[in-house]
């Protein structure tokens, strides 16, 4: 189950990528092994950060068109209420 829950983690954040592109040039020095996996990390940082991003701009998109419907329904409550 951790392995798909990974495999799925890894094509969402596109560290799948990342990961076949250092496999092909696997480094032998452990130093660099080490280096290549602070590699993949911060790729899939910045791809979730992006993500974030895209995510929060969507947010605020609906939240501000739920806010213009609202006060609109509120003035024309008022609106009618006044009336009578």
């Amino acid at each position: 189950m951790r392995k798909v829950v990974y495999e799925a983690f890894a094509r969402e954040t596109g560290i799948e990528t990342a990961m076949s592109t250092s496999q092909a040039m696997t480094p032998a020095n452990p130093d660099m092994t080490a280096l290549a996996h602070v590699v993949q990390l911060a790729e899939a940082i910045a791809t979730m950060g992006r993500q974030q991003m895209a995510f929060e701009q969507h947010v605020d998109t609906r939240l501000t068109a739920l806010q213009g419907e609202i006060v609109e329904q509120c003035r024309v409550r008022l609106s009618s209420s006044v009336s009578r």
